[in-house]
């Protein structure tokens, strides 16, 4: 049962990391497209953080907290995002 678990946290890990991944290459192609704006990928953020229930995972086992980790990261990423970082 514990093997189980461990397995769907792993897959939830993978799925955050693949749906961050494609996030970013969304944000840099607008970005590119469009520039920046206020609140540039505030809405991706809280897609992403909706999908996966942020607000559970935080609080959640070791593992999942590395999964919430991986959005804070993105989220991080995101308000760190300069013209510089794209060219």
């Amino acid at each position: 049962m514990q093997q189980n678990n461990k397995t769907e946290t792993m897959k939830l890990e993978a799925q955050v990391n693949k749906e961050v991944n494609l996030k970013k290459k969304q944000l840099i192609n607008r970005a590119k497209k469009h520039g920046f704006c206020e609140n540039f990928g505030e809405k991706d953020i809280d897609k992403i953080s909706e999908k996966f229930n942020y607000n559970d995972i935080v609080y959640g086992d070791p593992d999942e907290r590395r999964a919430a980790q991986i959005i804070e990261n993105f989220s991080d990423w995101v308000r760190d995002l300069s013209l510089e970082d794209i060219s």
